[in-house]
């Protein structure tokens, strides 16, 4: 999750510069590398550095997506497309475990990840043939700085996350991590508000309607991974 979610902002402006479409190929493939090397994973180190290039490429794929659908669709039937987006990726998360599960139990969990493979590849074949070229030609450059606060503010938040169960919330360790986290979080978005190519434009939050879908987003996805975690735990 975390090797998808701290790109998230400068693959998506990388998207802007270079071509959504090239950026979403180019993240298929990662996607696809990552995917073979966690079938054939042979230590847990291994199997967790190859989910990480996983999330890479996810990330610069996802973050791509709904712009091609939005500059695909006239304005018109822009709902029709994101909202196939969207059950799309829904549908996806409901029966990706399903199909995870029975490739585990009927042949090897190395199949959880290899059944990747060729569905990227077709992804790959479908994009070149369907899928047109666009960029936003008003962003010339990447955030260098903010991409590395961002980053790094979120790497050290999720570690806290991760190790305050062991640790305690009171450790020196703990406390380090979220007031670092908090620190670097807060640069970034001082940093944001003082560029002309922010990685995030704050003044949109200023919308209701954007402000409120973000909330929603966030809401289901929060309760999504919650769920998705205990269900596996009780089920099994």
């Amino acid at each position: 999750m975390l090797g998808f979610a701290a790109p998230l902002l400068a693959v998506g402006r990388l998207g802007d510069i270079i071509g959504r479409r090239k950026t979403l190929l180019i993240g298929t493939a990662i996607f696809a590398l990552g995917s073979a090397l966690c079938g054939a994973a042979e230590s847990v180190s291994w199997l967790i550095a190859a989910r990480a290039v996983q999330g890479l490429g996810a990330s610069m794929f996802f973050a791509n997506s709904l712009s091609i659908v939005s500059t695909a669709f006239p304005a018109e039937k822009r709902g029709v497309g994101i909202g196939a987006w969207s059950s799309t990726g829904t549908i996806g998360a409901a029966v990706g475990p399903l199909i995870g599960g029975l490739l585990t139990e009927y042949f090897s969990w190395r199949w959880f990840f290899l059944v990747n493979v060729p569905i990227a590849l077709a992804a790959v074949a479908l994009t070149l043939v369907a899928v047109p070229e666009s960029r936003d030609p008003t962003v010339k450059r990447i955030d260098i700085a903010g991409f590395g606060a961002v980053t790094l503010g979120f790497v050290l938040l999720v570690m806290g996350i991760e190790l305050v169960d062991n640790l305690g919330i009171r450790s020196p360790i703990i406390i380090s991590l979220f007031a670092s986290a908090t620190l670097i979080l807060i640069t970034f978005c001082i940093l944001e508000s003082r560029i002309a190519d922010p990685l995030l434009e704050f003044n949109l939050f200023a919308s209701r309607s954007f402000l409120g879908s973000s909330g929603v987003t966030f809401l289901g996805n929060y309760v999504f991974g919650g769920l998705t975690f205990f269900m596996t735990l009780y089920l099994y």
